[in-house]
């Protein structure tokens, strides 16, 4: 695993040493933060990398080692600075993350304009052009900087694959397949049961309405008084309008509140009205609260704003504590997505290393094997005895190592292919990948009870599901709201005006309280309130208990599920451990075995090196076979050990803590363990 102390290497052009006073010199460390956190400047759409540094996305080019610059940095300056930039929101990092030229170890990455050309890595620096296998760049990489690859190429999380037809989830299931959009698509969600929190808050911003609707009418009448005034034969002629403006919110309490002004204007020909035409207008307010059913903000949290008429078919889960919830389970989703391609990525990187050392002793072991058959033809062609069937036993054992020759070089490629589109690679731009680093054969003391705490508290599939039984709890509350009676208490409060013009200067005289009517309804001498309560009672409440006992057994269901995912969860740390064990124990003894097979070579070696009669040439070869199958096997042994350890970091939930990657936790607060 990556030491805390490592620095990162990072190699750029001298044009593109300025633009390293930012936070690309350290983005391995925080770069999953964007990703599981799906922050306001990390929703948008592009690779994790580009999320994080689109303001950094330059051009930039590696050149020879002359036209190069190495700038290292070390981790642990910027640690602190980088992790309070992201959870405060503040600027750029200055001082302590400024770029130091020097020779360091550790992560380095570089984006082209067209494909990652190349990567410095380690002490020694690639060149682009004496470093390459036929017409592919090759790139020397640590396990750190193929997780740092994983994290900053790609969208899609990807799975390890065997490259079987049908067995893509991206071809076969492409619904399904993980992205670093998906928390951004929880949270701008909008349908009914996939509701982000801007859409739940939308329920209760203010709607705004505006109508204004005029109209005018002739009517032939044909009795005097009952037109006021009009000869029979005549038309009345009436002109009206309406204008009306109300302004709405409903209240996280439960409330609905409403602020109105309205104008009525009537104009007529009739000679019985003290004006023709006039205003009636009203100005006030309504308020509408429930106290029983529905009411606070325990149920319009978890429910959203009570009376909906559909509240039968989406239940009681469209408010914003629901909608957090499920956008911090589309986080957790995705943060356990990030952490398998992290294990995916280790596996992947160990099964090159091992096949890559199998290709080095192969090669050797062919060599060597190659020049004792020369040396055997040479005794036939003098007339030694038994040379016929010393060179067929020699041909059988050149065949023996070409083949696994031939059958390394294949699982590298394999490897190299499996490991390069883990890094989100495509396979006409992906580099020849060469890992830097072999396995440790270090023993590892496991601390279960620890390892246990840490992946319950750890695990992203525990987080969720504990948010899972949290959203029941909630709905199950307010459900149980809905069994009391709706009883809503109701006040409404205006004032009236009325006047002869909508608004004019008044002139002295008897009617000069209602020539103006913005006038007289801004005197307040006519108001109007009405008070009182709405009571309303489903006798039975058959769905709303039928609710109730649904929800009380999804809870049932989902608590159950959580228990045995905490057993499934202990099953797994102890399988991990037994398998960690065990291939320890394997390890020892395949180094112990190969340990005795090079004495028995080496000594056959000095035998026929120093011209020993008896030394058989044949027992020399068989020797070397011997060992070079026992170096492949120790091989395999490393990477099975590597991988276990791997896989018991990633059973616990330590994969991200051990790359030092930030995660979030069930409170939505950003963490980076054991700083």
């Amino acid at each position: 695993m990556p030491d805390s102390d490592s620095q990162a290497v990072i190699i750029y052009n001298d044009k593109d040493v300025a633009l390293m006073q930012n936070l690309r010199a350290h983005a391995f460390h925080a770069v999953l933060i964007c990703l599981v956190l799906s922050m306001t400047g990390c929703r948008t759409y592009g690779t994790v990398y580009e999320l994080f540094a689109k303001p950094l996305n330059h051009s930039s080019r590696i050149q020879s080692k002359a036209d190069s610059t190495r700038v290292a940095v070390k981790a642990r300056d910027c640690h602190n600075e980088i992790v309070q930039h992201f959870t405060t929101g503040g600027p750029a990092i200055p001082g302590a993350c400024s770029p130091s030229v020097g020779s360091a170890v550790g992560v380095g990455s570089i984006v082209s304009e067209s494909v990652l050309s190349q990567i410095g890595v380690g002490s020694d620096a690639i060149d682009s052009e004496s470093n390459r296998v036929g017409t592919r760049t090759s790139i020397e990489l640590a396990v750190v900087d193929a997780a740092f690859l994983a994290l900053t190429q790609n969208v899609v999380v990807r799975r390890d694959a065997n490259f079987i037809p049908g067995t893509s989830e991206i071809l076969s299931t492409p619904v399904q397949v993980q992205t670093a959009l998906d928390p951004a698509i929880q949270d701008s969600g909008f349908l009914f049961g996939q509701r982000g929190e801007a859409a739940a808050l939308s329920d209760f911003d203010s709607q705004l309405q505006i109508s204004s609707i005029w109209g005018r009418n002739e009517t032939i009448q044909n009795n005097r008084f009952l037109s006021g005034g009009i000869l029979p034969g005549d038309a009345l002629v009436e002109e009206t309008a309406q204008f009306t403006t109300s302004l709405d919110k409903n209240l996280r309490s439960g409330a609905r509140a409403s602020v109105f002004h309205t104008w009525d204007y009537d104009a007529s020909n009739r000679d019985d009205l003290l004006y023709s035409s006039v205003y009636r207008g009203t100005l006030g307010a309504v308020i509408r609260q429930p106290l029983l059913a529905g009411a606070g903000r325990n149920y319009t949290d978890v429910a959203g704003p009570p009376g909906d008429l559909l509240r039968g078919v989406t239940g009681v889960s469209q408010g914003i504590l629901i909608a957090k919830n499920e956008s911090l389970m589309a986080q957790f989703e995705l943060q356990g997505g990030a952490t398998r391609l992290l294990h995916d990525v280790e596996s992947a990187y160990w099964d090159l290393s091992s096949a890559m050392l199998d290709v080095e002793v192969v090669a050797k072991a062919v060599s060597q094997i190659s020049q004792y058959r020369s040396a055997v033809e040479a005794r036939k062609l003098a007339g030694a005895d038994r040379q016929a069937d010393d060179l067929l036993q020699l041909e059988a054992y050149c065949l023996e190592i070409e083949s696994l020759a031939e059958q390394s070089e294949y699982e590298v490629e394999q490897a190299n292919q499996r490991l390069a589109r883990l890094l989100g690679f495509s396979p006409d731009d992906a580099p020849w990948l060469v890992p830097n680093e072999i396995p440790s054969n270090t023993r590892i003391n496991c601390d279960s009870e620890s390892m246990l705490a840490d992946a319950l508290s750890l695990r992203s599939e525990i987080a969720i599901q504990r948010l899972r039984v949290r959203n029941v709890d909630h709905q199950i509350r307010a459900a149980q709201s809905l069994l009391l009676p709706q009883l809503d208490a109701i006040a409404r409060y205006q004032v009236n005006g009325f006047g002869d013009k909508l608004a004019t200067e008044t002139v002295p005289g008897p009617d000069s309280s209602i020539q103006s009517a913005y006038g007289n309804l801004f005197q307040g001498d006519h108001t109007g309130w009405q008070l009182g309560f709405q009571f309303s009672h489903n006798i039975g409440r058959r769905l709303e208990r039928t609710r109730i006992r649904n929800l009380r057994l999804q809870g049932q269901k989902e608590r159950v599920l959580l228990h045995e995912q905490t057993n499934e969860v202990e099953h797994e740390l102890l399988a991990a451990i037994q398998s960690l064990e065990n291939s320890f124990r394997l390890l020892t003894l395949s180094s112990k075995r190969m340990d005795l097979l090079q004495r028995r070579f080496d000594a056959s070696l000095s035998r026929y090196e120093a011209g020993d009669e008896a030394a058989d040439i044949v027992q020399l070869a068989e020797a070397r076979v011997a060992l070079v199958h026992q170096q492949i096997d120790h091989h395999d042994r490393q990477a099975s050990y590597a991988q276990a350890i791997s896989r018991l970091n990633y059973v616990s939930g330590r994969t991200l803590r051990e790359y030092r990657v930030a995660t979030i936790t069930a409170d939505s607060k950003v963490t980076l363990a054991n700083r």
